[in-house]
């Protein structure tokens, strides 16, 4: 696969959770890789992950995809494909590999069986994510952490897999955000 420069330095793959060893090399030299928010929140691990790996088989970006339950008030329990972690080595950003692994992370969510897919997302990042068919959810979202329930602090965004709506109304995740 192309990268930057032109030459053919990337190879996308399908992974299932990272190593630590992958992880650690997403994230050398980046205190609060996600940001300051997302510091102070507990997030949980992802089962599946979509990676890109440069010519040593060393991941630059890669991002995480896990089934969860989230309940809508009024409404009955309903899986999504829970989108997160989206990360391009500090030195790497700006150089469009966000681009180029989430294609391949919307192939993976469609196969997973939720009919709708949702994410966490600073401000900055909407409209990069809105590219990609997701929309805002405008109610307020809950989460579990440790400490008890916590209205997330992120944009939550979801999008639809197979032709269906959103309902309104709070939102809670069943465990840790993802």
């Amino acid at each position: 696969m192309a990268g930057p420069s032109g030459t053919n330095q990337f190879e996308l793959v399908e992974l299932g959770a990272l190593s630590l060893s992958d992880w650690t090399h997403l994230v050398r030299g980046d205190p609060a890789p996600f940001g300051p928010v997302h510091e102070a929140i507990e997030f949980r691990a992802k089962d599946h992950h979509v990676g890109l790996r440069d010519q040593d088989g060393r991941l630059v970006a890669a991002c995480g995809v896990t089934v969860v339950t989230v309940e809508v008030e009024r409404n009955e329990p309903f899986e999504v494909a829970g989108v997160g972690a989206l990360i391009v080595r500090k030195e790497m950003r700006g150089q469009g590999l966000a681009a180029i692994v989430m294609p391949r992370t919307t192939a993976l969510v469609d196969r997973l069986g939720p009919d709708r897919a949702m994410l966490f997302a600073e401000t900055a990042l909407m409209k990069v994510y809105m590219r990609f068919g997701y929309r805002p959810i405008t109610s307020p979202v809950w989460v579990d952490q440790p400490s008890g329930p916590l209205q997330m602090p992120l944009n939550a965004l979801w999008r639809p897999i197979v032709p269906t709506t959103w309902p309104d109304g709070p939102v809670r995740v069943h465990g840790l955000p993802f």
